[in-house]
Parts: structure tokens; C-alpha cells; sequence
């Protein structure tokens, strides 16, 4: 999963610091009112004096420390939004893959995978600033690293894979009846025909060697604005397209774009 998921144990002590740049800027606005109080404590008359000498000076950086620090905290992902987010995919893959896991599959067979668009992703890779699906939460407890990135640039046509295509669509679509290409031994034809029909190349298909043999991808706003998508894999070829099931992928973009609003 993306790398700033994993920084939100920093969202606290920036918090801790952001209320400690308030309060020094405070205090040294207060300097020159607290010097005056008759009844200042002899051990406080020391500081309080210099705070006052020095307050033009160390004033306007607390104030600046402060609104740096909650820039980057506005940044830094929140712990409990992204504890939130795993759980409702979690529970969401229960519930859509019930009959699955009832007969025993784990969990690892039946996923759901959130990604969000970046327009840039780093400085290595190619074309970084075409825009890209990059993977932020999955469903589960296993399989939760993945180098699934997807292309969905502003040029339509070059999107990538069921994420990146989803994207395009704007709209839930559906790709089953995969062949199964798991196996180094799955015919050249089968990896190019799965490369076809998910929108991606044989030569991705055969160096990752997917699972799956059906995809759903539902489009995901957040405030009104389109901001990634959810990806359902399964190893069974049937997608599920059900009226229960076209609910639940509803519900599923309602409350997701709701949390995600506090990001």
C-alpha cells in the first residue's frame, strides 16, 4: 500500500506540536500584559522580561512554525480514518463474497482493493506526471503488499488495467471469464488474451501471473469529484453482478466518499 498510509503514527505528535507553537506564540503576544501584573511570581519575573524583550522576534516564527506544522498535518494521513477505511472494505468483502468464504476460500481469493488518483507519482518511473490509480487500502489481512499502480492520464485512452479504465468510465464495469494464466504453463494465447481484456500488456500478465479470473471496478467521488476507485478481484470466473450485490457496490461508493471526505 502507498507509503503515506504507513505515516499516520506522525499525525499525533504533529498535532502535539502544532499546540505547542500555538501556545509559545501566545505566550510571547502575553509578555508585555503578564510584566505588568502586580502579583507575577518573583521566579516568573525573569522570563516573562525577556519573552517581552524578545517577543518581536520569536512571535511571528511560533505563528509560522504553526501553520507550517498543520500544513504538513493536513497532509499526513490520520490514523483512525485509514483504520476505518480498511475495516469497511473488510467488512464489505464478507459480506459481497459471503457464499466464497462460507465454502472455505480465504480471504486472499476474493479482494478489494482501494486506489486513489495521484496526478504525480515519483521521479523514476515513467511518464510521473501522466496520473495514476495507486493502490492505499485492501481488504484482509494477507496480501497487503502490492506494486499494482495503474496509468489514468488525462489522455483517456492510455489508461491501464480495470483500475485505470474505471476511472475512464466513470461508471462500475464488469471483466469475467478470465483464463487462467496463474501458472508459467498458460498457453502464450490465454496471457494475451487476459492482457486484451483487462487492459493491459502480456508481458505485465506474465511477469505477475494473476489470480483472478473476474474484476469489478467502482468508481469512487469524494466531494462531488471523482478521486479513485475500488477494485473487487475473485479466482471465481463469474463476476458478482447481482441486484444485492449492485446495491452493495452503491453503498459501498456512498459511505467510502463520506469518510474520505476527512482525508
Amino acid at each position: 500500500m502507498r507509503h503515506d498510509r504507513k505515516l499516520a503514527f506522525l499525525h499525533p505528535w504533529l498535532t502535539f506540536l502544532y499546540w505547542v507553537a500555538i501556545t509559545v506564540g501566545v505566550g510571547f503576544s502575553l509578555s508585555g500584559l503578564l510584566s505588568n501584573l502586580p502579583m507575577l511570581p518573583s521566579a516568573l519575573q525573569g522570563r516573562v522580561a525577556w519573552a517581552k524583550d524578545h517577543s518581536s522576534e520569536w512571535t511571528p516564527v511560533a505563528i509560522l512554525a504553526a501553520v507550517l506544522v498543520d500544513r504538513i498535518r493536513k497532509v499526513v494521513p490520520q490514523p483512525w480514518l485509514w483504520t476505518t477505511v480498511h475495516k469497511l472494505l473488510t467488512s464489505f468483502q464478507r459480506d459481497i463474497f459471503q457464499a466464497e468464504l462460507s465454502r472455505g476460500d480465504p480471504m486472499d481469493l476474493h479482494r478489494l482493493t482501494l486506489f486513489k488518483r495521484l496526478r504525480f507519482r515519483c521521479w523514476v518511473c515513467k511518464w510521473p506526471w501522466s496520473g495514476w490509480l495507486v493502490p492505499i487500502e485492501r481488504s484482509g489481512h494477507t496480501t497487503q503488499s502490492t506494486a499494482a499502480v495503474f496509468r489514468a492520464p488525462d489522455e483517456a485512452k492510455r489508461a491501464e488495467g480495470v483500475a485505470g479504465n474505471t476511472w475512464r468510465a466513470s461508471v462500475v464495469i464488469f471483466r469475467e471469464n478470465l483464463p487462467d494464466v496463474s501458472s508459467a504453463a498458460a498457453p502464450p494465447q490465454d496471457v494475451a488474451d487476459y492482457a486484451r481484456q483487462t487492459w493491459t500488456t502480456p508481458e505485465l500478465v506474465a511477469r505477475r501471473r494473476p489470480s483472478a479470473r473476474s474484476y469489478v471496478g467502482i468508481p469512487l467521488d469524494v466531494n462531488g469529484k471523482p478521486w479513485g476507485v475500488v477494485v473487487l478481484d475473485s479466482t471465481d470466473a463469474a463476476c458478482k453482478r447481482s441486484d444485492a450485490d449492485l446495491r452493495a457496490y452503491a453503498l459501498l461508493q456512498a459511505v467510502l466518499g463520506k469518510i474520505l471526505e476527512r482525508e
